[in-house]
């Protein structure tokens, strides 16, 4: 059902229409998978036009100050939307940040969290629309069509399925493989098997009756296995001493730390995202128990984000992805979170 004209066109076009497949889905989950495909469609859209070439834009802001909103966060994406796209209304950039709070729900609190259909629908009848208005593509016909007018699926997917997920996986791995390369030369006790099983331990049914203990192990841990004094002391007041005199932030910001060595390779991405790829600015400096640091979690912001995504999509993958009927978006999914990595 693809009309576009220019292979620019495709990336934010499937994903739209992948979400409009959706729209008369029952169950919670498709719906889910639904609303994050409309948002990442929408950034992928908005990324899109600001680097499109200034003669089809018509916009006379070079392309190296459009580039800078474009390598930001979401919300400098917004800004560079606003500045050099003055044919899209005020109000629709507004809907788009309050969708996009949803979205950061559905990634990083999933648990439990549904959307309604009413919210499903307003995000993708807007995208639908700022996808036309920003490269002339208009799919907005398909809204009254139903299911019915997107079974013209590309046979090329359905053989696609299984080796995506395969890709997709193997992509993840190797992105673990290289965090515990990196690691190995840093902090070589890190990645110890006795020390790998204290991390998942401390992560265990985290309790008022037993955070004392485990915060004091954890902090016994940093002190003992790593040897980068700056790391190491930078840890030790990220973690609260005792429950007792410790702030109600800090205790907060510890039971975040604590939760996160569940999986070990997240620590280890806390230590490298901050102190060597730094995104957005984000440095040590601005990760201290004076403030939540578990903005951390959002992937705009940290490799920690950026990698608590990517397992989330993959464990989308592997529980439910077989009952879906088009997968193209995962491939955007894919280059989208691991476009920088070049593995």
């Amino acid at each position: 059902m693809n009309n576009t004209k220019h292979p620019w066109e495709n990336g934010p076009t499937e994903l739209i229409e992948f979400a409009m497949s959706k729209l008369d889905a029952k169950d919670g989950f498709s719906q889910r998978i639904a609303f994050i495909a409309t948002d990442i469609g929408v950034e992928t859209l908005f990324k899109t036009y600001l680097l499109l070439p200034e003669d089809i834009t018509k916009t006379k802001i070079g392309f190296s100050e459009r580039q800078k909103f474009v390598k930001g966060n979401f919300y400098d994406l917004l800004q560079g939307i606003r500045l050099f796209a003055n044919k899209i209304d005020s109000e629709d950039l507004y809907h788009i940040q309050f969708y996009h709070g949803i979205r950061n729900h559905l990634y990083h609190q999933g648990n439990g969290i549904t959307v309604s259909k009413e919210n499903l629908e307003g995000y993708v009848r807007l995208s639908a629309k700022l996808l036309n208005t920003l490269l002339g593509v208009d799919i907005t016909g398909l809204l009254e069509g139903g299911p019915a007018a997107h079974k013209d699926i590309d046979p090329i997917l359905d053989k696609r399925i299984k080796e995506l997920g395969k890709e997709f996986d193997k992509i993840i791995r190797e992105l673990q493989h290289l965090a515990k390369l990196i690691i190995e030369k840093m902090e070589p006790k890190l990645i110890l098997p006795s020390t790998i099983s204290k991390l998942e331990d401390l992560s265990k049914k985290i309790e008022i009756s037993n955070f004392h203990d485990k915060t004091e192990s954890f902090r016994e841990l940093i002190s003992e296995s790593i040897q980068n004094r700056e790391i190491r002391e930078w840890l030790l007041e990220l973690v609260v001493e005792s429950v007792d005199w410790g702030s109600s932030q800090a205790i907060s910001n510890t039971t975040f730390l604590l939760e996160l060595l569940e999986d070990p390779i997240t620590f280890y991405f806390l230590i490298l995202g901050t102190f060597y790829f730094p995104i957005s600015d984000v440095v040590k400096e601005d990760l201290t128990n004076y403030d939540d640091i578990s903005f951390i979690d959002a992937d705009e912001y940290h490799i920690v984000g950026l990698y608590s995504a990517a397992k989330s999509i993959l464990s989308y993958y592997t529980q439910r992805f077989a009952s879906l009927d088009n997968y193209s978006w995962v491939v955007s999914v894919q280059k989208r979170y691991f476009r920088d990595w070049k593995i």
